[in-house]
């Protein structure tokens, strides 16, 4: 008769997860796999919210990213649209909004930056963040136009139909 295996602790299984797998996370919110981390999956959270409320109004929010809180987390209730497609489009988490500026925030707290039209997705919209070393342009920003990080570049508003 074999003996019993005993398990581990759930401490000791928990500090074994995080060991394993905060490593695997890279400096600029990607895991070593090219799969987006926290900051990434945040911007294509807000990509696509942009993207809903294109198809409710037919162009995507016009500004900066001082437009983001109040065009995606909003209801819009004197739009010429049917209540549904009114908004919200996208919540944030507590930790994700610096409320005193109304920005939305990286992991590392620094804003998410918004610039519609974009200047690297002519038509569209370019969202990114400046990364861990707040530099803005610098090898470890992530945005929509850097393929590099499995967030795909967005399209004119129109569909590339003018």
């Amino acid at each position: 008769m074999k003996p019993k295996r005993r398990a581990l602790p759930r401490t000791t299984t928990a500090v074994l997860f995080f060991i394993g797998v905060l490593p695997a996370l890279g400096p600029n919110g990607c895991t070593d796999r090219g799969q987006p981390g926290p900051t990434g999956i945040l911007l294509k959270n807000i990509e696509l919210a942009c993207k809903s409320y294109c198809s409710d109004f037919g162009h995507y929010p016009v500004g900066n990213e001082d437009v983001l809180i109040g065009s995606l987390c909003v209801q819009h209730p004197n739009a010429d649209i049917s209540e549904a497609k009114r908004g919200p489009y996208i919540e944030f988490a507590a930790a994700e909004v610096d409320r005193k500026r109304g920005l939305v925030l990286d992991r590392w707290g620094q804003p998410i930056h918004y610039l519609c039209p974009g200047m690297h997705n002519n038509g569209g919209f370019d969202v990114w963040s400046i990364g861990r070393d707040g530099i803005d342009g610098t090898s470890d920003d992530i945005g929509n136009f850097d393929t590099r990080q499995g967030i795909t570049p967005t399209p004119p508003a129109d569909g590339g139909n003018k």
